[in-house]
């Protein structure tokens, strides 16, 4: 079932880099866990280079970002995905897209909860998906996104590839909390390539 969200996608495509070899070994890992290629997340999709490479492995993409103009780009490369103008988030909640940071090759911006904001946050549990695989980059709010698919993470049993970086303290987090919720929801992780980890079921 298709999420309803009706936040546009809107701005002009921008330029960017390919996914790294780095990001492709980390891909391939997750994979060689993955029961069925029926439906993969892509959590903080950029202009769709992650998105890309899970369409030539999985039979749909539903990916996600807050910033409309990488949505733009994402969608024009990759038509045969569903694309959302939304943050995944806790709970849901309205967000806007902060001040850029610049790291390495691409932009990274964060979201920041404002009643004002124009850009839906959303718990992926409201979206009643049934993901093989979910693949987070939300620039230190992965955690966040992770307590708000509590259900799907028990219903569908995904794979999961999460960053983790120091951008979680932005929001409050520790080092520690993602290992510590990843133990709480019964999941353990099987490989680590800087600065993303794969997890799996127990």
């Amino acid at each position: 079932t298709s999420p309803t969200l009706t936040a546009p996608v809107l701005g002009k495509p921008a330029s960017g880099t390919h996914v790294t070899t780095e990001e492709l070994l980390v891909l391939d890992l997750a994979c060689r866990y993955v029961k069925a290629r029926t439906l993969a997340i892509d959590g903080g999709c950029y202009i769709g280079d992650w998105t890309e490479e899970l369409l030539r492995r999985f039979t749909g993409v539903a990916a996600f970002d807050a910033a409309a103009d990488s949505l733009a780009a994402c969608r024009q490369r990759n038509p045969k995905a569903s694309i959302y103008h939304a943050a995944l988030w806790h709970e849901r909640a309205m967000v806007k897209v902060v001040s850029p940071v610049k790291r390495r090759t691409k932009t990274a911006r964060q979201v920041k909860v404002d009643p004002g904001g124009d850009v839906h946050a959303v718990p992926l549990d409201s979206l009643d998906f049934l993901p093989d695989l979910i693949k987070l980059d939300l620039e230190g709010a992965e955690v966040l996104a992770l307590r708000g698919a509590r259900l799907t993470l028990d219903r569908a049993k995904p794979v999961l590839i999460v960053e983790d970086t120091f951008r979680r303290k932005t929001f409050g987090l520790k080092p520690r909390d993602l290992s510590r919720f990843m133990a709480h929801v019964g999941y353990r992780m099987v490989g680590c390539v800087e600065p993303n980890r794969v997890w799996v079921p127990c």
